[in-house]
């Protein structure tokens, strides 16, 4: 018992000795993957209501695993061209714009473009994460890093999930909004949340890339 407390003060230590760098990522993180949870539950009711069939669906939602295997290896040359700043502000600008354009559009070609857009998104959040939580941290720390980096990532899309069931019944109960005008505005405030995690990446000081 006295070990396990030992280990967990001196996790908590090392939490508070974070970079920078690695609190505004993490900022960020939460913001954009509690978007990613309510975008995850709330947007596939959103376009079976919509009238969409659900094969047309299926084509939309494969849109985002292929952009995923396509994009992974051109968006680490590019994190190579214009460093960690620059392109963690392209992959979240562009996720909440292909979240925000998915609803905004009832035209399918468009929804399936903007799905394909934040595939690439998050095949650049993932490309990118791990070699910025590298470089901002000491070698011995990488593990309770990259252990953090995880739990919140999956914590905060349980949250966005936990949320995307409640908020769409507000707007219908207190705003009286039919329930896809209810989907839709809970999906605008999922995208909004994706543009806000671009503002704690605006204070990261950008660091060169690592070619070891």
């Amino acid at each position: 018992m006295k070990k396990t407390i030992t280990k967990l003060s001196v996790y908590l230590r090392s939490l508070s000795t974070l970079n920078q760098n690695i609190k505004l990522l993490f900022t960020s993180t939460a913001l954009n993957s509690l978007s990613h949870g309510i975008f995850l539950v709330v947007f596939n009711l959103y376009i079976l209501d919509m009238g969409i069939s659900p094969d047309t669906l299926g084509l939309i939602l494969s849109a985002g695993p292929y952009a995923q295997a396509l994009g992974s290896i051109p968006i680490g040359f590019l994190m190579e061209i214009i460093g960690f700043k620059k392109i963690f502000l392209i992959i979240y600008i562009a996720a909440g714009l292909a979240r925000i354009f998915q609803v905004i559009t009832p035209v399918v070609p468009l929804i399936i473009i903007a799905a394909f857009t934040g595939g690439l998104a998050l095949a650049g959040d993932f490309v990118v994460r791990l070699p910025f939580l590298a470089a901002n941290s000491d070698e011995e720390n990488h593990n309770m890093v990259y252990s953090l980096s995880s739990i919140l990532l999956v914590i905060c899309a349980a949250g966005g999930s936990l949320l995307g069931g409640y908020i769409p019944n507000v707007f219908v109960n207190l705003f009286s909004v039919d329930i896809v005008g209810a989907y839709r505005f809970t999906l605008l405030i999922a995208g909004f949340l994706a543009l806000a995690s671009v503002l704690p990446i605006i204070k990261i000081k950008d660091l060169p890339i690592s070619h070891n």
